[in-house]
């Protein structure tokens, strides 16, 4: 993938044939749908798995938030002047080495709340960083006059996501266990990954 001006011919032809739109379109169709298995996950694994009161479920949910706010407050400069493609992959390797941690320390008896605490800080600044990054990446990808076709694909994408996600991140947490059902979302943000640095 290249952060050199749009392709005239693939524009002219629509995005579905702009092959490094497509690839940013599927990156982030993985990370969206695994990130709901993680977001799911954790409140289940600090009260299931980690015997917490169900009271600590908000202040998990506010700990994935909070960062995120800030980051967006203040990363808008970095994201500018850095290398957009560079941070998106940043982005995902960050997420997954901080949600395949809980399934390794779940493994060796070494899960702890304050753990799951800062994985749920990490992955809601670092998803914040992708999306900021990725909203200042789309218009030197794919040219203007294609900005509000390719935003409402991926806003279609999100949107799908967070109405079946949780759902499909149910069943999935059911069937393997909510410390080994976020393995799935480390391995959908490495596939993103490998998908941007094509």
């Amino acid at each position: 993938m290249t952060t050199s001006s749009p392709d005239p011919v693939a524009a002219d032809r629509g995005l579905w044939r702009h092959a490094d739109f497509l690839r940013l379109w599927a990156a982030q169709v993985v990370s969206a749908f695994g990130s709901r298995i993680t977001r799911t996950a954790l409140p289940i694994i600090a009260v299931t798995t980690l015997q917490q009161s169900e009271s600590v479920i908000g202040v998990l949910a506010a700990m994935q938030l909070v960062p995120g706010v800030i980051l967006a407050m203040v990363a808008g400069g970095f994201v500018d002047r850095g290398r957009k493609r560079q941070i998106l992959i940043a982005s995902d390797v960050i997420r997954a080495a901080l949600v395949a941690s809980l399934t390794v320390a779940w493994v060796l008896g070494g899960l702890t709340m304050v753990h799951v605490v800062v994985v749920g800080a990490g992955v809601g600044a670092a998803s914040a960083l992708f999306q900021i990054t990725d909203n200042a990446y789309l218009p030197s990808l794919i040219g203007r006059r294609h900005l509000a076709e390719g935003n409402a694909k991926l806003e279609t994408t999100e949107a799908v996501a967070e109405i079946t996600g949780p759902a499909s991140a149910g069943v999935l947490i059911a069937a393997l266990g909510a410390p080994l059902a976020v393995v799935i979302d480390a391995a959908s943000y490495v596939w993103s990954a490998l998908l941007l640095g094509r």
